[in-house]
């Protein structure tokens, strides 16, 4: 997670100054310090935040220097925040750090800033390994909370023939398509899951020689996102029951697996 800051001015900075916030991995970091406290004072520290526009909410998962009874005279303070225990995902985000002396004369202290997060990385691009064959291809595709994912693969016709298949034809370069529709199923802070289910396209070989036949199939699996890597597992069934009458056999295998590693962006 990226944060880009943009400081604003502070509000009775006599009092609360060098707000700072900084990003350590998927927490933020806000530092803040209490000019002029000694440790005879004490302060009830709250931060509170307008998560993408909406109405400003006081955080709970926090650690470090918030709450009640927060000592004054400290060179510096620090709360943490784990974001993705209270939202799902973050465009922007307006802070609000507010200190209340509660022991001495009553002050209220404020001073705001705004972060914004750069979007998720959802693009991804990876090459592919099927089998059987070994056949090759390549995976594009955007995976949000949903998404969709497009493949290509090409295998060679005679590497992938059904046990005692008779054919004399050429070496067809065989190709398969496939569009799936995912939805996101896991969402843990650097790590994420997909369910990826479609429909595919596929060629297989035909009795009358080398013309190739298109046929069509469906196809599942999973995409495991660590960082910002992307492996996805899909299996294919081509429906050759569809097409595959007596006079009009097809010689090639039905069920394709591919394996796929790549970036996302």
């Amino acid at each position: 997670m990226t944060l880009v800051l943009l400081l604003m001015p502070s509000l009775f900075c006599q009092i609360v100054d060098s707000i700072k916030v900084e990003q350590a991995g998927d927490f933020i970091k806000i530092r803040y310090k209490i000019l002029n406290s000694n440790q005879n004072q004490f302060f009830r520290v709250t931060i509170s935040c307008s998560i993408n526009g909406g109405l400003k909410s006081e955080l709970r998962t926090l650690l470090g220097d918030f709450g009640e009874n927060v000592p004054g005279g400290k060179p510096e303070y620090t709360a943490i925040w784990d974001v993705l225990k209270d939202v799902d995902e973050v465009n922007s985000v307006d802070f609000s750090v507010k200190a209340e002396l509660t022991r001495g004369d009553a002050s209220e202290l404020s001073s705001k800033i705004k972060i914004k997060k750069e979007p998720r990385k959802n693009f991804n691009i990876m090459p592919l390994l099927q089998l059987p064959g070994p056949g090759y291809g390549i995976r594009i595709g955007y995976m949000g909370k949903v998404g969709i994912s497009m493949q290509f693969t090409m295998t060679s016709g005679q590497k992938i023939l059904l046990p005692g298949a008779v054919y004399d034809g050429g070496d067809p370069k065989l190709k398969r398509y496939s569009t799936d529709f995912t939805v996101r199923l896991i969402n843990k802070k650097s790590f994420q899951m997909h369910l990826l289910i479609g429909e595919s396209m596929g060629q297989g070989i035909g009795w009358d020689g080398p013309k190739v036949k298109l046929i069509p199939g469906v196809e599942g699996g999973l995409a495991f996102c660590p960082g910002n890597a992307i492996i996805t597992i899909t299996g294919c069934r081509l429906l050759f029951d569809m097409v595959n009458q007596p006079t009009d056999p097809i010689y090639t295998k039905q069920t394709f697996f591919t394996l796929g590693a790549g970036l996302r962006f």
